[in-house]
Protein backbone atom coordinates (compact mmCIF):
# COMPACT_ATOMS: atom_id res chain seq x y z
CA UNK A 1 0.00 0.00 0.00
CA UNK A 2 1.34 3.26 -1.04
CA UNK A 3 0.73 6.04 2.08
CA UNK A 4 1.69 9.26 1.51
CA UNK A 5 1.64 11.84 4.17
CA UNK A 6 0.54 15.57 4.05
CA UNK A 7 1.87 18.57 6.06
CA UNK A 8 -0.08 21.74 5.31
CA UNK A 9 2.14 24.52 6.81
CA UNK A 10 1.21 27.99 7.61
CA UNK A 11 3.19 30.66 6.40
CA UNK A 12 6.22 30.72 9.35
CA UNK A 13 6.09 34.75 9.05
CA UNK A 14 2.51 34.80 10.57
CA UNK A 15 3.01 31.49 12.50
CA UNK A 16 2.92 30.89 16.26
CA UNK A 17 0.99 34.57 16.91
CA UNK A 18 -0.27 33.72 19.67
CA UNK A 19 3.40 33.93 21.19
CA UNK A 20 3.61 37.45 20.25
CA UNK A 21 3.64 38.78 23.77
CA UNK A 22 6.56 36.55 24.58
CA UNK A 23 8.53 35.73 21.52
CA UNK A 24 9.47 37.66 18.58
CA UNK A 25 8.12 37.37 15.05
CA UNK A 26 11.84 36.43 13.97
CA UNK A 27 11.84 33.64 17.39
CA UNK A 28 8.33 32.62 16.52
CA UNK A 29 9.36 31.97 12.99
CA UNK A 30 12.09 29.98 14.04
CA UNK A 31 9.92 28.25 16.69
CA UNK A 32 7.53 27.06 13.62
CA UNK A 33 10.22 26.08 11.75
CA UNK A 34 11.61 23.76 14.32
CA UNK A 35 8.58 21.96 14.87
CA UNK A 36 8.24 21.59 11.45
CA UNK A 37 11.44 19.65 10.93
CA UNK A 38 10.75 17.57 14.18
CA UNK A 39 6.86 16.28 12.35
CA UNK A 40 9.16 15.69 8.97
CA UNK A 41 11.97 13.75 11.01
CA UNK A 42 9.64 11.53 12.81
CA UNK A 43 7.25 11.10 9.76
CA UNK A 44 9.93 10.01 7.81
CA UNK A 45 11.47 7.26 10.29
CA UNK A 46 7.92 5.22 9.53
CA UNK A 47 8.29 2.73 6.99
CA UNK A 48 5.13 2.88 6.26
CA UNK A 49 4.94 6.05 4.55
CA UNK A 50 6.44 6.32 1.35
CA UNK A 51 6.09 10.24 0.27
CA UNK A 52 6.27 13.23 2.46
CA UNK A 53 4.66 16.39 1.14
CA UNK A 54 4.34 19.85 2.37
CA UNK A 55 2.19 22.40 1.05
CA UNK A 56 2.51 25.77 1.79
CA UNK A 57 2.86 28.85 0.06
CA UNK A 58 6.19 30.04 -2.00
CA UNK A 59 8.12 31.10 1.39
CA UNK A 60 7.97 27.18 2.19
CA UNK A 61 11.71 25.78 2.44
CA UNK A 62 11.66 22.07 1.13
CA UNK A 63 12.79 19.90 4.34
CA UNK A 64 15.22 16.69 3.28
CA UNK A 65 13.24 13.90 2.01
CA UNK A 66 10.33 15.86 1.64
CA UNK A 67 8.14 17.09 -1.78
CA UNK A 68 6.90 20.90 -1.91
CA UNK A 69 2.87 21.33 -3.41
CA UNK A 70 3.36 25.09 -3.54
CA UNK A 71 0.07 27.58 -3.18
CA UNK A 72 -0.24 31.08 -4.85
CA UNK A 73 -2.06 32.10 -1.27
CA UNK A 74 -2.05 30.74 1.89
CA UNK A 75 -5.48 30.39 2.79
CA UNK A 76 -5.45 28.32 6.01
CA UNK A 77 -5.36 24.61 6.65
CA UNK A 78 -8.50 23.50 5.08
CA UNK A 79 -7.90 24.77 1.79
CA UNK A 80 -4.29 23.76 1.62
CA UNK A 81 -5.31 20.20 1.74
CA UNK A 82 -8.12 20.78 -0.26
CA UNK A 83 -5.27 22.17 -3.24
CA UNK A 84 -2.72 19.65 -2.41
CA UNK A 85 -5.37 16.38 -2.87
CA UNK A 86 -5.53 17.99 -6.41
CA UNK A 87 -2.01 17.23 -7.02
CA UNK A 88 -1.20 14.06 -9.63
CA UNK A 89 1.45 13.43 -6.73
CA UNK A 90 -0.24 12.76 -4.00
CA UNK A 91 -3.62 11.91 -5.87
CA UNK A 92 -2.31 8.23 -7.02
CA UNK A 93 -1.67 7.38 -3.30
CA UNK A 94 -3.87 4.37 -2.03
CA UNK A 95 -4.06 6.41 1.63
CA UNK A 96 -3.28 9.93 2.98
CA UNK A 97 -2.29 10.84 6.01
CA UNK A 98 -2.68 14.35 6.63
CA UNK A 99 -0.53 15.62 9.77
CA UNK A 100 -0.30 19.29 11.11
CA UNK A 101 3.37 20.61 11.36
CA UNK A 102 3.67 22.15 14.50
CA UNK A 103 2.62 18.57 16.95
CA UNK A 104 5.33 18.56 19.74
CA UNK A 105 6.58 15.13 21.07
CA UNK A 106 4.53 13.06 18.15
CA UNK A 107 6.29 9.40 17.87
CA UNK A 108 6.76 7.15 15.13
CA UNK A 109 4.57 4.94 17.14
CA UNK A 110 1.70 7.00 17.59
CA UNK A 111 1.59 8.01 13.90
CA UNK A 112 2.07 3.87 13.05
CA UNK A 113 -0.78 2.97 15.27
CA UNK A 114 -3.10 6.06 13.72
CA UNK A 115 -2.30 4.25 10.21
CA UNK A 116 -3.16 0.40 11.79
CA UNK A 117 -6.20 1.42 13.49
CA UNK A 118 -7.57 2.98 10.73
CA UNK A 119 -10.34 1.72 8.60
CA UNK A 120 -9.27 -0.39 5.46
CA UNK A 121 -11.96 1.87 3.54
CA UNK A 122 -13.28 5.10 5.22
CA UNK A 123 -11.56 8.03 6.77
CA UNK A 124 -9.83 8.15 10.55
CA UNK A 125 -9.67 11.45 12.36
CA UNK A 126 -7.77 12.55 15.29
CA UNK A 127 -9.89 13.98 17.91
CA UNK A 128 -7.84 17.16 19.66
CA UNK A 129 -6.88 16.23 23.37
CA UNK A 130 -10.30 17.48 24.83
CA UNK A 131 -12.02 15.43 22.09
CA UNK A 132 -13.44 18.97 21.63
CA UNK A 133 -12.18 18.81 17.82
CA UNK A 134 -10.98 22.71 18.50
Amino acid sequence: MKISALVPVKNLDTAKSRLADVLSRNERRMLADLMLSDVVEVILKNPKIEKVFLVGDKQLSPKSGTFIIQEKFNNGYNEAISFALRDKRIANSDAIVILPGDIPLITTEEIENFINDAPKNGIRIAPDRDREGD
